[in-house]
């Protein structure tokens, strides 16, 4: 006997019926047949083909009636935290050339010239290549984030690195790939082909809009707007890059105060990249992520609303983290007035970095053997709070022995939901397999966080539903 998964979401696009299921991470999209609820999924499987019967089955719309889907969803939760990959984010240099307002790294005042030149010497990148010939063969592979700061600041120490980096994954027979994290201001056509050389696959590039929005937000150390340089840099990737192995994620950051603008600017966007299947688009709200600069931000807004600034420093609230955070999101602005504007809008991209939202099971910090190595050899779990103790679980030797703190490590990779978390009455609870933001555990003070604070999965699934993906199954 079957039924069906307790993790299937069910929604209408275009008239089609659309199935997410959440556990086996697919999006299934039917042409012809009413399957929009549990009932109708049912009678259409009483009526398959043994051969639609099979391959519902196979994407886990239909599961045994004895299978315990919460027991499959706890290991495969397990898995995640204890997968077998290697993966470090390391971090060349705390230097930055840019002075984003909403910076949340504290050690980096973002509105100040206060940011650390410290970068890796010779001595701590031969300690990290010690470390993965220490570790690599208990792995399956070895995957390398390099970030910041502004990892671009010290090209020549990701070239160095990355060269021995790969030279020890080939000597162990393990595959080798990695990704970077840059503000686009030094990503010349020379430096992304060395970055491909060096087997970077993805590039993370923030645009926060035009011109006249981005130099606001993200203006360079002397106050100098940036916008023309990012771009034209991102551009020259398209025209003048040749190679096809590899892809940009464009992101932007949202405010209230260029929302109203996000129409013009998806149609900017469709007019420079829609033609090349290298670039993929990702837009969000700003969010606070803690640091110094981003609560300024809040409080300027704050002062600006008085009925809201009465609530805020109101006594009753002081201790409730959970309200003052969503309160300060709510100034910020709301994610699904993006989702409803992409959804809504006549040009087509490339949106696929969203399905991470759908199928993340927790934040990759919470996995075992993910690390983030500092400039100076610090092993720390999360790129959010830098500064944080809590943050740093140990340290590298020069002899590249990994000196663990398993206290604070434990509070990464152990999953407990905050009790005063919305997860037990959430009514997505049932198809959702994710679990509080890690940091949460490490971080109280800085609110109430959830993996899916800002995943509203009806408009996800829509949004994707519109285009051709490989997650999307069609029948």
């Amino acid at each position: 006997m079957f039924r069906s998964s307790i993790f299937n979401y069910y929604t209408i696009v275009n008239g089609k019926s659309v199935i997410f299921n959440s556990m086996n991470e697919k999006i299934v999209r039917f042409n012809q047949k009413d399957v929009s609820s549990e009932e109708k999924l049912l009678d259409f499987f009483a009526v398959s083909s043994e051969k639609n019967r099979r391959l519902l089955i196979e994407q886990g719309l239909i599961v045994k009636c004895d299978a315990n889907e919460e027991q499959i969803a706890s290991i495969k939760l397990l898995d995640r935290v204890v997968n077998n990959d290697l993966y470090l984010t390391i971090m060349p240099t705390y230097g930055c050339n840019f002075r984003c307002i909403y910076c949340y790294e504290n050690q980096c005042d973002s509105r100040t010239d206060n940011f650390p030149s410290i970068s890796m010497g010779d001595d701590v990148q031969a300690s990290i290549i010690r470390y993965v010939k220490k570790k690599l063969s208990e792995h399956y592979c070895l995957v390398v984030e390099w970030h910041g700061g502004e990892p671009l600041l010290r090209t020549d120490i990701i070239d160095s690195l990355s060269q021995k980096l790969i030279s020890v994954a080939m000597r162990s027979g393990k595959p080798y790939v990695a990704t970077i994290t840059t503000n686009g201001y030094y990503l010349t056509e020379d430096v992304v082909k060395l970055m491909l050389k060096n087997h970077v696959v993805k590039f993370h590039v923030t645009v926060d809009g035009f011109s006249w929005n981005h130099d606001y937000y993200r203006p360079d150390s002397n106050n100098n707007p940036t916008f023309k340089i990012v771009m034209d840099n991102l551009l020259r990737i398209k025209h003048k890059i040749k190679q096809k192995n590899f892809h940009v994620v464009l992101r932007t950051n949202v405010t209230q105060r260029f929302l109203p603008y996000l129409g013009r600017w998806l149609e900017y966007l469709s007019e420079n990249f829609s033609d090349d299947k290298r670039f993929q688009i990702y837009i969000k709200m700003v969010e606070d992520k803690g640091g110094n600069a981003v609560k300024k931000i809040a409080s300027d807004l704050l002062k600006s609303e008085d009925v809201m600034y009465r609530v805020m420093v109101d006594s009753k609230y002081k201790n409730n983290y959970e309200y003052y955070f969503s309160s300060i999101q709510s100034l910020f602005g709301s994610f699904d007035d993006i989702y409803d504007m992409l959804i809504s809008s006549e040009y087509y991209l490339d949106y696929s970095p969203f399905y991470y939202h759908l199928i993340s099971r927790g934040c990759i910090s919470s996995s075992r053997n993910t690390y983030v190595i500092a400039p100076d050899c610090t092993i720390m779990k999360c790129t959010v709070g830098l500064d944080k103790d809590e943050n740093k679980v140990g340290y590298i030797t020069e002899k590249g022995e990994a000196i663990i703190d398993y206290y604070k490590l434990s509070k990464w990779i152990h999953y407990k939901r905050h009790p005063q978390s919305r997860c037990a009455n959430c009514e997505r609870g049932n198809i959702c397999v994710n679990f509080a933001c890690p940091k949460v555990n490490n971080f109280p003070d800085e609110g109430i966080d959830c993996t899916r604070n800002y995943v509203n999965t009806e408009k996800i699934v829509r949004l994707l539903s519109r285009g051709n993906y490989s997650f999307i199954k069609q029948y």
